[in-house]
C-alpha cells in the first residue's frame, strides 16, 4: 500500500515539473497544462487517487490550493487594466451573484 502511494506521489512531481517546463518552453500559462495533466492522470485514467492520497485532508488541501492561486492572482493585478475591461468585469461580478443565488 505505501509503495502505491509513494509512486503516486512521485507521478505527481513528475508531472507537475514536466508542466510547468513545458509551459515555461512554450510561454503559455502553466495552469493549462497543470489542469489538463491533473484530468488525464485521475479522473480519466485513474493512475492518481487523491481520496486515498490525502484521505481526509482532501477537502482542506483544495481549499488552501485554491486561496493560494487566488492570492498570488491579486498580486499580479492592475488596476490600469480593471479601468480598460470595467464592462467585462462587472458582467462576471453579477453573473456570478445571480448564479449564487444572492
Amino acid at each position: 500500500m505505501t509503495e502505491i502511494l509513494s509512486l503516486q506521489i512521485v507521478v505527481i512531481a513528475i508531472a507537475g515539473v514536466a508542466a510547468q517546463w513545458t509551459a515555461w518552453r512554450l510561454h503559455i500559462p502553466a495552469i493549462i497544462f497543470l489542469l489538463g495533466l491533473g484530468f488525464v492522470l485521475g479522473p480519466v485514467t485513474g493512475i492518481v487517487k487523491p481520496d486515498l492520497l490525502m484521505g481526509d485532508l482532501l477537502k482542506p488541501a483544495i481549499a488552501a490550493a485554491v486561496a493560494i492561486i487566488l492570492f498570488e492572482g491579486s498580486l499580479q493585478l492592475h488596476f490600469k487594466e480593471l479601468r480598460e475591461t470595467r464592462r467585462a468585469v462587472r458582467r462576471v461580478i453579477f453573473l456570478g451573484a445571480r448564479w449564487a443565488g444572492f
